[in-house]
């Protein structure tokens, strides 16, 4: 999971992930993002050292807004074979995984078609009804 600890409220958020990863017996690394050469240096470790099976961006702060952090994580998460969940459609339309936006109470899964297809990544049907597929890039 990337994201900025100097971030207004983040930790709330982070509080709420640990739970869910607990409740769900998933293994939640932590990734502090402070400035641009962090997320080269955070992914690198991620994949490397942790062996990650997804990676996570929870917001779009001021480094992760930066459109080439955008587009490095994109790119690297797509050849290194892990899905990147992306903090909105934006990152989504731009070449990530997937993006879990909530609106009005309403869950919806947006997905990229083109990245799910290199990554060998299928949406269950299950889940079809909530999820929208976003134009390739």
């Amino acid at each position: 999971l990337m994201y900025m600890q100097s971030a207004d409220n983040n930790s709330e958020l982070l509080n709420q992930v640990k739970r869910a990863s607990a409740s769900f017996g998933v293994k939640i690394v932590l990734a502090d993002v402070e400035a641009l050469p962090d997320v080269a240096a955070q992914f690198r470790d991620l994949t490397t050292s942790y062996h990650v099976q997804a990676l996570w961006v929870i917001r779009n702060d001021n480094i992760l807004s930066n459109s080439i952090a955008r587009d490095y994580l994109i790119k690297n998460s797509t050849l290194q074979g892990v899905p990147l969940f992306a903090p909105n459609t934006d990152w989504v339309s731009a070449g990530a995984c997937a993006a879990v936006v909530t609106d009005g109470g309403n869950t919806k899964l947006f997905v990229n078609q083109k990245t799910l297809n290199a990554l060998g990544l299928k949406v269950p049907e299950k889940y079809a009804s909530v999820t929208q597929v976003m134009a390739s890039n």
